[in-house]
């Protein structure tokens, strides 16, 4: 297979870049409908709905910086996501139920990453950084349908170096992360949206991720809040 020799848009050297997926191609494959005719899943858009192995893929990453988003999240986080509908452990929610919520509210509990066994949050976080900071790197494409890159203004390369491992979690920026107490969590990801200029959302596989971006966060929460 011929690769495009590029500059890799994390670690900025030229290499042979990979055919990367913004969403990791393994989540694609927990979508799939085993024993129907059609096992594809569906994608949709505004104008499309359609049963098709459509996926965001472009040139973007060296294997060398491929290799570093499986190992900082993506690895961990397609093992305790939600991956199936048939009662097989969702290991995330698992860890979370047996731990202690230091607030419960009638929206929901909220829980501390550091108290919980069995979470890393430092993968949940990466993971979440990571998806975020790809969407935001250029345009992606699926079935006519493209998608504008997400704006993360001066966090973009903030975000680059702490991905590539040169950098903390910036200062003013915080993570949180939610997870779906439905009995069968929709088994679905999306696409990176932003709901304000400087807050970004992503759902996959049960387990949704919120970047917020901006001076207006505090700093007792900048870099910690999981």
């Amino acid at each position: 297979m011929t690769r495009l020799m590029a500059r890799c848009y994390l670690c900025k050297e030229i290499a042979q870049l990979c055919d990367s997926h913004l969403i990791p191609k393994a989540m694609y494959r927990l979508c799939i409908a085993k024993g129907e005719r059609n096992q594809n899943p569906f994608v949709v858009t505004p104008d499309v709905h359609v049963q098709k192995s459509a996926q965001w893929h472009d040139y973007l990453l060296c294997e060398d910086c491929e290799k570093r988003m499986r190992v900082g999240g993506e690895d961990w986080v397609l093992k305790h996501c939600c991956r199936s509908t048939t009662g097989k452990t969702f290991l995330l929610r698992e860890a979370i139920k047996a731990g202690n919520p230091e607030v419960t509210t009638p929206a929901g509990s909220v829980f501390s990453c550091k108290t919980l066994h069995g979470v890393d949050a430092q993968k949940l976080l990466y993971f979440g950084t990571s998806i975020f900071w790809r969407a935001a790197q250029k345009s992606w494409n699926v079935i006519g349908k493209t998608m504008q890159p997400l704006e993360l203004g001066p966090f973009d390369d903030r975000l680059r170096l702490f991905l590539l491992g040169k950098g903390v979690f910036p200062q003013k920026a915080a993570f949180n992360v939610w997870v779906s107490d439905l009995p069968e969590p929709w088994l679905t990801f999306s696409f990176p949206v932003s709901v304000e200029r400087n807050q970004h959302w992503l759902y996959t596989h049960g387990i949704g991720f919120v970047l917020s971006l901006g001076n207006e966060i505090e700093d007792i929460c900048s870099g910690s809040s999981i």
